[in-house]
């Protein structure tokens, strides 16, 4: 009986407790979705380095003040690599307004926004797609007030995209960045860029610019003393060589670079190497001669009786090198202590040529030089006029002058350096950089049958550059 009673008040007390109201204030608020369209199409194409712009529309199921939203814009690859989805995050503003750094491909944009209060995010997705306009043309090393350096690209049609390292990198060049390589290899004839500065070098990728290494990836233990002055190719594209502070780099191992060339000499950063073999043509500055280099080691030349010259005693000062007609090279000498000059010609087998240049006193004050692939013909400025030295005359006049105060800052010729590469105009289009006022130029002019200028004056004109301080052409690829 009482266990009975017992389950009857427990009973009781279960009902009781069932019928309590919980009397707490517990309102229900629906959640503030945000959805967002887009005032253009969900497709965007951009050039590289080219703005981005969209500005999408936001609304909100419960309106909250925009301060509490943060935005986001990333890139991914469209189509990633298994594994590798990461993202760059290109803006955190509202409106999507930015240069666009990124290599040519196609891309998910995805426009994420964040309601700070809640932490729920909302995502919309576009299709981008990036293209290069830096395909080809004149790349342009600029210098600033500040003397910070960057890299502009000339396009045939008189665009100019500029600062294109920093845009792509977020960083600036090495310091004193002198001159660029556009280098062509065998495999594919892919092509390298190598940007080579006063104590650094890197190496960017050729359709984005986005920085691959630097000049320390290059070597199997780094110089102690690194002062890049060339990186170059032989002609076919299939062995490296690189001048770093007068030593000597070739014979690669596993893409990187050994010990240097042993010897008592200091090699010029002027290379001829017009084959396919791990072999050249160096001068030896310091004991002023020529030396045959084969597989990361020099042998002294054999001289024919009927040799121009004896390409192991030259005892003069080389001030330039570069192309000559008939796949040979020449060199630009002046004798020590006084201001005659010389042309040394070599080719594979050795000395090809010797001729006096006693007819251009003028030659002494020239800084900036183009060599003539085509004719036996060189280039060079002096204040604001462009000289054309012809070798086999030994004749020298003035082809070109600009208004006075334009000076001449950079001198180059469009000339093919690789078997893999080949120009309608080889060797028949000369670009030049001027400054005056603090304002930069780059003129193009056309070489007719003579070495002169067709019509005696340029073919295009780039305004409002920089300073520039080299030029070099950039094939298509």
């Amino acid at each position: 009986m009482k266990r009975y009673i017992l389950s009857l008040i427990l009973l009781a007390g279960i009902a009781i407790t069932g019928c309590y109201k919980d009397k707490g204030n517990y309102d229900l608020h629906e959640i503030n979705k945000i959805s967002m369209k887009s005032n253009t199409k969900d497709t965007i194409n951009v050039l590289q380095f080219d703005t981005a712009k969209m500005s999408p529309v936001i609304t909100q199921t419960t309106p909250i003040p925009e301060t509490r939203l943060i935005y986001k814009w990333s890139a991914y690859l469209y189509t990633a690599p298994i594994g590798n989805s990461s993202s760059q995050v290109l803006s955190t503003q509202k409106d999507l307004n930015v240069a666009i750094g990124l290599k040519p491909d196609k891309y998910t944009l995805l426009y994420t926004v964040t309601d700070t209060e809640t932490g729920v995010s909302y995502f919309k997705k576009f299709f981008m797609e990036v293209s290069s306009k830096l395909s080809e043309g004149w790349m342009v090393i600029n210098e600033k007030a500040d003397k910070s350096r960057d890299i502009d690209l000339l396009n045939a049609n008189g665009t100019i995209v500029r600062d294109i390292y920093r845009t792509a990198n977020s960083e600036n060049l090495p310091d004193g960045a002198h001159s660029i390589k556009v280098l062509a290899t065998f495999f594919n004839s892919a092509q390298n860029i190598i940007i080579l500065s006063e104590k650094d070098a890197v190496r960017v990728n050729y359709a984005s610019f986005i920085k691959i290494q630097n000049a320390k990836d290059w070597f199997v233990a780094k110089p102690e003393q690194l002062h890049p002055e060339n990186y170059a190719y032989n002609t076919f594209g299939s062995a490296t060589f690189m001048v770093t502070n007068g030593s000597f780099y070739g014979g690669q191992v596993d893409l990187r670079f050994g010990a240097p060339l042993g010897g008592d000499h200091k090699i010029s950063k002027f290379i001829y190497s017009p084959g396919s073999n791990d072999a050249g043509i160096l001068y030896d500055t310091k004991n002023q001669r020529f030396l045959n280099y084969s597989n990361n080691a020099v042998f002294t030349f054999s001289i024919p009786a009927n040799a121009a010259f004896n390409m192991n005693q030259i005892g003069k000062e080389l001030i330039a090198a570069g192309k000559a007609p008939g796949d040979n090279y020449n060199y630009l000498m002046k004798d020590n202590g006084s201001d005659a000059f010389y042309i040394y010609r070599v080719s594979n087998g050795g000395a090809a040529g010797l001729h006096n240049v006693s007819a251009a006193p003028e030659l002494k004050n020239a800084k900036l030089f183009a060599f003539s692939g085509m004719y036996m013909h060189i280039y060079y400025a002096i204040g604001n006029s462009i000289y054309l030295l012809d070798i086999e005359k030994n004749s020298a006049k003035i082809v070109y002058t600009f208004p006075a105060g334009e000076e001449i800052t950079a001198l180059c010729l469009k000339q093919s350096q690789s078997t893999w590469v080949s120009f309608s105009d080889n060797n028949r289009t000369l670009a030049v950089g001027t400054f005056q006022n603090n304002v930069g130029k780059v003129y193009t002019f056309s070489i007719d049958g003579l070495g002169g200028f067709t019509n005696d004056t340029f073919t295009k004109e780039y305004k409002n550059l920089d300073k520039p301080v080299f030029l070099e052409f950039k094939n298509r690829k």
